[in-house]
């Protein structure tokens, strides 16, 4: 039995383009232990991972922008052309627009991840060991080896391990929320093309389905002035309340 889990990433950027690689260590981020985890991508952005039990996933509520499937390591990208490595051609895979992804007023933006493992022994493990996000001017490009446009974003050596039975078996639960902070994004073309190119399964293995990445609406923590304001506005109630 295969059992279907989102995963959404947070990563935090001061810089949206990064022209040499800073990263010093590697990080595992170990969600089958913990809750998050915190790393520092190989360009510069702040990375956290955390546990979050998301809204069902099915076919028909998660629309995939990438769907990979492979055994052992398995890896690809979204793209409007020929499907490279073990991304699964058709409508579940197609390009993306910046000017499709919503951006919340201070920059957030979220990435899902819906995976499938086995459900026995280690067999419920599956790791995350690369991240990359590029910006392009065509949404067609089909040739990792000869670039997919301006890299962003790139999770260097760190990884991540998911548990795929943390929510019980069977489809339509989550594992992980991730929020991705970047106020720079509004800077750049909405016309512009992003790709997210993805591997799995060097330190545990894909053994289930398919994985397949979407964009989620971001949701807004209200800043500080915004929560006194609505602070005095409960209040002006209570009091108009008491008056009567």
């Amino acid at each position: 039995m295969c059992k279907k889990s989102v995963l959404t990433l947070i990563v935090v950027s001061s810089l949206f383009v990064v022209t040499a690689p800073l990263q010093a260590t590697l990080t595992l981020v170990d969600l089958s232990v913990n809750t998050s985890g915190t790393i520092t991508a190989a360009t510069g952005q702040l990375t956290v991972f955390e546990r979050y039990n998301d809204p069902p996933t099915g076919t028909g509520v998660f629309n995939p922008f990438v769907r990979i499937q492979g055994k052992g390591i398995e890896k690809g990208y979204n793209t409007d052309g020929s499907a490279e490595f073990d991304t699964k051609g058709g409508k579940w895979t197609h390009s993306l627009k910046l000017g499709d992804i919503p951006v919340s007023t201070n920059g957030d933006i979220q990435l899902l991840l819906d995976i499938n493992q086995s459900q026995g022994g280690n067999n419920r493990y599956l790791s995350l060991d690369v991240m990359k996000i590029f910006l392009a001017d065509s949404g067609s490009l089909d040739n990792y080896g000869s670039g997919l446009g301006t890299l962003i974003y790139d999770l260097g050596d760190n990884w991540v391990k998911m548990d795929n039975t943390l929510f019980g078996p069977g489809s339509g639960t989550g594992d992980v929320r991730v929020t991705i902070n970047i106020p720079e994004i509004t800077g750049w073309s909405s016309n512009k093309y992003f790709y997210l190119y993805s591997e799995f399964g060097k330190y545990n293995s894909s053994n289930g389905g398919f994985e397949e990445w979407a964009i989620a609406v971001p949701t807004v923590v209200p800043e500080p002035a915004t929560i006194v304001l609505l602070g005095l506005g409960a209040l002006s109630l209570l009091r108009k309340r008491f008056r009567r």
